[in-house]
């Protein structure tokens, strides 16, 4: 996979799967831009890439917020250009039983596994649209396909 030139932005960037998605996107020659709440451990993991030189971002990003998520971004494109590949990998859950799952539970989880990647992909599909090129992948857990005990939130 050749990736040269391209830019990637990823979610959920700082950590676990979504930084193992932009170290292998950016070890491909995309220019990664990390989002993420936690800031030191995206900072960190956007350095390790760099360390390698290769090309990469980091910027704070609340995928649960519409204006987070805009200023993620208008960041991203006064930064490069054009966004070439979106990665929705921020998700979240608790396992629990379905009698313990509070209102607050059932909001933070849609809005962070669902609303989150809809918002995200809204932000930067249209001038894909017009390029009639760009990629976007959302990533999610096989715990809602297979089902899991406690894990009714999938």
């Amino acid at each position: 996979m050749k990736l040269n030139g391209k830019t990637a932005v990823i979610t959920g960037a700082a950590s676990g799967i979504g930084r193992a998605t932009a170290e292998t996107l950016a070890a491909a020659g995309a220019h990664v831009i990390l989002g993420d709440l936690n800031t030191e451990a995206g900072e960190a993991a956007a350095a390790a890439i760099r360390a390698r030189g290769q090309g990469a971002d980091f910027l704070k990003l609340d995928v649960t917020d519409p204006a987070s998520i805009e200023a993620f971004k208008k960041e991203a494109l006064a930064r490069r250009k054009q966004v070439d590949i979106v990665a929705n990998v921020a998700g979240w859950g608790r396992t629990e039983p379905f009698v313990k799952n509070t209102p607050d539970f059932w909001k933070k989880l849609v809005d962070l596994n669902l609303m989150g990647p809809i918002q995200v992909c809204r932000a930067f599909v249209e001038p894909m649209i017009e390029r009639q090129s760009g990629k976007i992948v959302c990533v999610s857990s096989d715990a809602g396909r297979v089902g899991s005990l406690g894990g009714t939130g999938y």
